[in-house]
């Protein structure tokens, strides 16, 4: 089965960590046990974590949109 890893931030204690994300038929599955708190974050709650490189190409596009 593929899957993907992806950084995120638990809604409950907001520790960051890693997470991944099941390849499943007809849809992802995005579910994870806190590794802080032990709550269970759901597809719904899932809060991801963007890093330094991803942010600045955010920033540069939204410039480029701007102009």
């Amino acid at each position: 089965m593929e899957k993907h890893i992806e950084q995120i931030e638990c809604p409950e204690c907001g520790k960051r960590q890693i997470a991944t994300v099941l390849h499943t038929m007809p849809w992802w599955c995005y579910v994870h046990d806190c590794v802080s708190c032990k709550y269970t974050i759901m597809e719904s709650e899932w809060v991801l974590i963007n890093t330094e490189d991803e942010l600045k190409q955010i920033e540069l596009a939204n410039d480029v949109d701007d102009e």
